[in-house]
C-alpha cells in the first residue's frame, strides 16, 4: 500500500519578537496644516445696505372700510312677525 508521508509540523514555532513597531511615531501632530495667517474679520460685508427697507412694497392707499356691503337688503319685513325674508325661510 502506498501512503504519502508529510513532515510533522513544528511543535513550537518561534514567536515574532516585535510584530510591527511604529517606525515613525509623530509626537506632535499638526491639526491645522494650512492656517489662515490673515483672517478677514468681516468676510461678507453688505456692499449696498438699504437704510430704509420698505416692508410693504404695495400698500393699499385707499382701503375700503366696508368691503362687502349687502347690495340688496330686504327692506320689507314680514308684516305679521316682523322677520325678514331669510328669517321667514328658516322658520318654515
Amino acid at each position: 500500500m502506498n501512503t504519502l508521508q508529510f513532515p510533522a509540523p513544528d511543535p513550537d514555532p518561534a514567536p515574532d519578537p516585535d510584530p510591527d513597531p511604529d517606525p515613525d511615531p509623530d509626537p506632535d501632530p499638526d491639526p491645522d496644516p494650512d492656517p489662515d495667517p490673515d483672517p478677514d474679520p468681516d468676510p461678507d460685508p453688505d456692499p449696498d445696505p438699504d437704510p430704509d427697507p420698505d416692508p410693504d412694497p404695495d400698500p393699499d392707499p385707499d382701503p375700503d372700510p366696508d368691503p362687502d356691503p349687502d347690495p340688496d337688503p330686504d327692506p320689507d319685513p314680514d308684516p305679521v312677525t316682523g322677520a325678514r325674508s331669510m328669517d321667514r325661510m328658516a322658520v318654515r
